[in-house]
């Protein structure tokens, strides 16, 4: 009976030990803490550039000031052309004050050949640069340009056909608004390009805008106790179930094991004192010798012969015999 209690909690301690590994997978693929971000406003940033390129007479174009609406402006029909760039910011909240700075870097670019970086001083003599607090206003020579790509091509032992006016304004803007502060920066890059391919020698100026979207949110951190519960419950309960199949298994082992000779005499000697007679040793009377493999079968042929069952012990070996009509029937056990 014993034996099936154990069987019964071995099976018991298996299925819960699997429910408990089941539940601490699923509890660590939850997540203890998330981050809830919520949008307060958004905003943008927006670069405009604008141009009027201002042409000798001509029949291409049939004018003589051209603006973005042209893709490529004819650089031998070009006297100057003025650039102007603007900044804009927008939000859907309200701007109870709005603070930028703006700061300009122009430098003039042979592709993969040399790059210069054009000082205030040259900015302002090249290309009569003026700026403002959201507003920057160049007029583009382009024999100014060509003047100054020359001196350097003699400098360095190149020769450019092709060369880039690059613009960089950077905007550091703070605005106040009813959603937050919004401090960022801005810096919408544009190229002048000279080049001269098959199409002919020409500029273009992109890109024309530039945009760059924002938002002002508020993040909060979500902790979820009941997920750290979960997972402690079931870490104890899996050690715990483990702990117990361990027990019980190891119990149903010692159960399992073979007894001892000396414990096996002890428990014959022990249950059947009624019916065993201590013998001395016997002289050889029996005319025939049977070994039985059990002592219960030995014990079933005392009863249905009536006869007593003797116990020797000889050389560390018991004997338990029962004697019929010249036949002697005997269970042995070693005490070795």
């Amino acid at each position: 009976m014993r034996v099936s209690i154990l069987k019964i909690a071995i099976i018991v301690f298996v299925i819960t030990s699997i429910i408990n590994a089941i539940g601490l997978f699923y509890a660590y693929q939850s997540p203890t803490e998330t981050v809830e971000i919520t949008t307060k406003a958004a905003y943008r940033h927006s670069g405009s550039y604008d141009f009027v390129a201002h042409l000798a007479p001509n029949l291409i174009y049939n004018r003589t000031e051209v603006g973005p609406e042209v893709q490529r402006v004819y650089t031998n029909l070009l006297e100057w052309m003025d650039l102007r760039f603007e900044y804009g910011f927008v939000t859907n909240a309200s701007i109870s004050s709005l603070d930028t700075e703006l700061s300009l870097k122009v430098a003039i670019e042979s592709p993969n050949r040399w790059s210069r970086e054009l000082s205030p001083a040259e900015a302002s003599a090249l290309l009569n640069l003026s700026m403002g607090g959201r507003e920057f206003y160049l007029a583009v020579n382009k024999s100014a340009l060509d003047a100054f790509v020359k001196v350097i091509d003699l400098e360095t032992g190149t020769s450019t056909t092709e060369y880039n006016l690059k613009i960089t304004p950077t905007i550091s803007s703070i605005a106040v608004t009813s959603a937050g502060t919004v401090q960022d920066s801005f810096v919408p890059q544009a190229n002048v390009s000279f080049k001269q391919d098959i199409a002919g020698r020409y500029l273009t100026v992109s890109p024309i805008n530039t945009i760059k979207d924002g938002k002002l949110v508020d993040t909060k951190k979500v902790v979820y106790e009941s997920v750290s519960m979960q997972r402690i419950l079931f870490a104890v309960a899996l050690v715990a179930s483990l702990v117990g199949l361990g027990v019980t298994w190891f119990m149903r082992l010692r159960k399992r094991l073979p007894k001892g000779p000396s414990e096996t005499v002890k428990q014959i000697l022990g249950a059947n004192k009624d019916i065993i007679v201590e013998a001395g040793i016997e002289e050889e009377e029996a005319l025939r010798r049977v070994e039985v493999r059990d002592f219960e079968e030995l014990k079933k042929l005392a009863e249905i012969l009536a006869r007593p069952i003797l116990h020797t012990l000889i050389d560390k070996e018991h004997h338990f015999s029962v004697i019929d009509n010249g036949t002697k029937y005997t269970y042995k056990v070693s005490e070795d």
